[in-house]
């Protein structure tokens, strides 16, 4: 477009970017993540609505060289396309610079250091865990309880003591399904939470008066802030789905790798543990390691996964079982039981059993029987199982169960699965489908 300049500075220590778009004597500057796509997206749309006034008074398009405009509509996506354009100019600048050079650690520089647990032996601090579980399985409720103990320095299950005896800590929730006055507020209380080292966070403020539910990537930076402002140890986010920006398809493994790194560094920078809530997928009959909603990189930049379920001997208790465990071996399930109090209810913990996940969901323990083809044709299989999945999900998969790269081309290859690239470039991702099949997750 004639006339305008969009100038991309470089990135500061959390690769946050000074940017300028200027038309004539206007002038439009924000500073934000332009690697990101959903910020990226949202800028642009901001900044073109605000520009277009100024181009319609002016009364020309670069594409009309000169003449009258034909609408809105279509001066404002020249306008877009333009900024988009060279943000997208600027990023490619930035990964191609040779001012940068690698940045090469010795392993001999490193001192190994033991993780650090919240919840000993499930919760680890300065990581993601996963709880997830069916609706009304009682996970939310499980973590508020966990949150509350947090808040009293009250010991976390399966141990127990005084309030007290430990530091009591901060927390921050952001709960996006249920009601904080009804719901929320009257466990936490129930719980015993102290509420004023609890701070409910949904939704961000925008300088214009509009608020907006919180948006992750986007909005990491923002909650990083009031970690470390109030010191908090706990992030709990519930439903972790809910918050992601409307360009992050939850079933595409590089759209959430994307934004697991991003949480995952952060809990590193802060200490504080992230506790991320999903809902159990469709796919009955299938491995634990894949029932959890949405891609598998979810699972896999966790370092901690575990599932709330009902205890099979007894349909009035929970039971909360590891499903994946990276920084110690697996822990003990715990049981659990939801009862009455006041108005509301609470967790009631109890006694460590010896059920496992797959127990719970009715599954053997390994992925599947047979040769190693035939574990890879199963694992191939259950992740294809609810429609067209990114082929580095099932390749982590697949990873995860320690079979070879050589033997998963020949287990795709006996499944007759079908590849199709989407997106160009970098952006691109190869998607599988099982036999053309698809069918919905959700």
């Amino acid at each position: 477009m004639n006339g305008l300049l969009v100038t991309v500075g470089k990135p500061d220590k959390i690769n946050k970017s000074k940017v300028e778009v200027v038309f004539g004597k206007h002038k439009f500057v924000d500073k934000f993540d332009v690697d990101v796509d959903g910020e990226r997206t949202r800028w642009r749309e901001k900044s073109a609505k605000k520009l277009l006034p100024v181009a319609k008074a002016a009364g020309m398009s670069g594409n009309t060289h000169g003449m009258p405009i034909n609408g809105d509509d279509e001066l404002l996506l020249e306008i877009e396309q333009a900024i988009y354009q060279a943000l997208m100019d600027a990023a490619e600048v930035a990964e191609t610079d040779c001012r940068f050079g690698l940045k090469i650690v010795s392993a001999a520089d490193i001192v190994p250091t033991k993780a650090e647990w919240l919840m000993p032996g499930c919760i680890p601090k300065g990581a993601i865990t996963t709880f997830e579980g069916d609706p009304a399985g009682a996970k939310s409720q499980a973590s508020l309880s966990i949150a509350a103990r947090v808040t009293r320095g009250i010991a976390l299950p399966p141990a127990n003591s005084t309030e007290g005896m430990y530091a009591p800590a901060n927390v921050i929730i952001s709960n996006f399904e249920d009601d904080t006055e009804r719901t929320i507020v009257p466990r936490l209380i129930a719980a015993g939470a102290d509420l004023n080292r609890v701070q409910l966070i949904r939704e961000v403020e925008g300088i214009d008066g509009n608020d907006r539910l919180l948006c992750l990537p986007g909005d990491i930076p923002k909650i990083e802030e009031q970690i470390v402002l109030t010191a908090s140890v706990l992030w709990i986010i519930d439903v972790f789905t809910a918050c992601l920006d409307s360009t992050v398809s939850v079933n595409s493994d590089a759209d959430i790798r994307r934004v697991m790194s991003q949480l995952s560094a952060m809990a590193e920078r802060t200490g504080c543990a992230i506790v991320l809530i999903r809902h159990l997928n469709k796919k009955s009959g299938t491995h634990a390691m894949y029932r959890g909603g949405g891609s598998i990189a979810i699972t896999g930049a966790s370092r901690s996964v575990l599932l709330v379920a009902v205890d099979p001997e007894d349909p009035e208790s929970r039971i909360l079982a590891s499903v994946k465990s990276n920084l110690c071996k697996t822990p003990p399930s715990l049981r659990f039981h939801v009862e009455s109090y006041g108005d509301t209810s609470c967790v009631v913990w109890g006694d460590e059993c010896d059920l496992l996940a797959n127990d719970l969901l009715g599954q053997d323990h390994k992925p599947s029987g047979g040769t190693k083809v035939e574990q890879a044709k199963t694992i191939i299989a259950d992740v294809l199982m609810g429609g067209p999945r990114g082929e580095g999900e099932v390749l982590d998969a697949i990873e995860d169960a320690g079979i070879s790269t050589a033997t998963y081309w020949r287990a795709r290859k006996a499944l007759g699965v079908k590849s199709e690239k989407t997106g160009f470039g970098k952006d691109g991702e190869w998607l599988l489908t099982l036999n053309g099949a698809h069918h919905d997750e959700f």
